[in-house]
């Protein structure tokens, strides 16, 4: 029997339940009126050739600065993106595509990631 991946994973949702694999501060996000899935996207680029340890203490203080927001990370200095990641390794590199996806999120659905997920995960992927 072959499977797609989508159906895989919607009987295994069903009958497991979500499963809460990341760590998303929804308590700042209340606070600050943030979006948590941007929070999932930032630590996605962050997170790659780097430990996760690293990756928590970059995020860490992009919430210290109120910066888990599409609108504020396309807006801010390079400069300062590469600061508060720089934890997380290849700082330079990372900073550029953060502040290039958010720029995107913003400039194609308004910053609004209710249209971005709202479309197929094919077409999103």
């Amino acid at each position: 029997m072959k499977l797609k991946p989508s159906t895989l994973y919607k009987i295994l949702l069903t009958e497991f339940g979500p499963q809460k694999w990341w760590p998303v501060d929804n308590v700042y996000h209340k606070k600050n009126h943030t979006d948590p899935r941007f929070e999932i996207i930032i630590g996605a680029v962050l997170t790659q050739n780097t430990a996760w340890s690293n990756v928590e203490k970059a995020v860490n203080n992009l919430k210290k600065e109120n910066m888990i927001d599409i609108n504020k990370i396309s807006n801010q200095k390079l400069d300062n993106i590469k600061k508060w990641i720089k934890p997380s390794g290849f700082f330079n590199q990372k900073a550029v595509r953060l502040q290039n996806l958010a720029k995107f999120l913003k400039k194609e659905y308004k910053g609004d990631l209710d249209i971005f997920f709202g479309r197929e995960t094919d077409v999103i992927r």
